[in-house]
């Protein structure tokens, strides 16, 4: 299980993403892929955590910061 922390969302409580899907995560983030939704400004990641269909929300600078460090490699050894 992976604990995924947004500081600016629900607080900074982690969500629980499965393995799996942080993994395609990350790659789909390094290959310049994935693109989160938009709502009233702020992304929208529709990851399913652990079957529940849940998702995070994030501003759009702190998701370029996220996928600046996915390709600079700082989660390749996670």
């Amino acid at each position: 299980m992976v604990l995924l922390r947004e500081t600016d969302y629900m607080n900074g409580l982690p969500i629980y993403v499965a393995p799996e899907r942080w993994a395609r995560l990350l790659a789909d983030a390094k290959a310049g892929v994935y693109t989160p939704d938009t709502v009233n400004g702020r992304l929208v990641l529709g990851l399913n955590f652990f079957g529940d269909h849940r998702s995070i929300e994030t501003t759009p600078e702190n998701w370029a910061v996220f996928v600046k460090g996915v390709q600079a490699g700082i989660f390749d050894a996670v």
